[in-house]
């Protein structure tokens, strides 16, 4: 799992036994830091360089370029989490459900007189949660499509469906996006380029042990396969259009 940072200066890897997790500078040799993790579900890079690291039972962990580690209260059923572009909002798997929460600010430590360290963060819950895409269930992964569109693999028989979450429509109910992929071969990521509506797919098919890449220009947009591959990563939205395309 590779996932460069929104600048697209920094690369957050996951390790193949799932244990590990680092942060890089692109083009470089060595990690500038590591942290060890416990099956890693999900990672995601928020706007002041942090990755978010989600585990298989929930936990959250914060890890910093500067090699600061901060372990954030646990999310019960929580499997995945992804920041949005401006931010502040996250979108959460939980329990096979979407959910629409925000970063929050916990406290701030004066070190000395008038000098303050970086203040630690928490997810919003409770009664500041807000269910999204409500018609989907056994959600399995997310990625923002743009500020206010999520994309998502849901279903027993996994498809990808488009979720607004800006609140600003009329009908906030998810859009399956039509794919024409082969026979046999299911979804299991995907990838959106926000700067040009880049979206990249990664399906598998379990029988034949083979992975497939499709890209297509939009959500309308038509679907056509790139080649093999799995785990399909860009940098994220970035506020200032920013984001590097990375697959692997």
């Amino acid at each position: 799992m590779v996932l460069p940072s929104p600048d697209g200066r920094l690369l957050a890897t996951v390790s193949q036994g799932l244990d590990q997790v680092a942060i890089w500078a692109r083009g470089g040799h060595q990690a500038i830091v590591t942290t060890p993790a416990t099956v890693v579900s999900s990672i995601s890079w928020d706007q002041m360089r942090d990755v978010w690291i989600v585990t298989a039972d929930g936990d959250i962990t914060m890890l910093s370029a500067a090699g600061v580690v901060v372990q954030l209260p646990q999310i019960n059923g929580l499997t995945a989490l992804s920041i949005a572009p401006d931010g502040v909002r996250v979108a959460a798997i939980i329990g096979g459900l979407l959910q629409l929460r925000a970063i929050i600010p916990t406290a701030t430590q004066e070190s000395q007189p008038g000098h303050f360290t970086k203040p630690s963060w928490n997810i919003s819950g409770g009664d500041q949660s807000l269910p999204v895409g409500t018609t989907l269930s056994d959600v399995r992964f997310l990625a923002w499509y743009d500020q206010d569109n999520l994309l998502v693999v849901a279903g027993s028989n996994p498809q990808i469906s488009q979720v607004p979450v800006n609140g600003g429509v009329l009908d906030q109910s998810a859009t399956q996006v039509p794919v024409p992929w082969p026979d046999g071969y299911n979804p299991v990521s995907i990838a959106a380029d926000t700067r040009d509506n880049l979206l990249v797919a990664a399906l598998t098919n379990a029988a034949l042990s083979s992975n497939q890449l499709w890209i297509a220009t939009s959500v309308t947009g038509t679907w056509q396969p790139l080649g093999p591959g799995t785990a399909p990563a860009y940098g994220g939205p970035s506020p200032s259009g920013g984001g590097t395309g990375s697959s692997g």
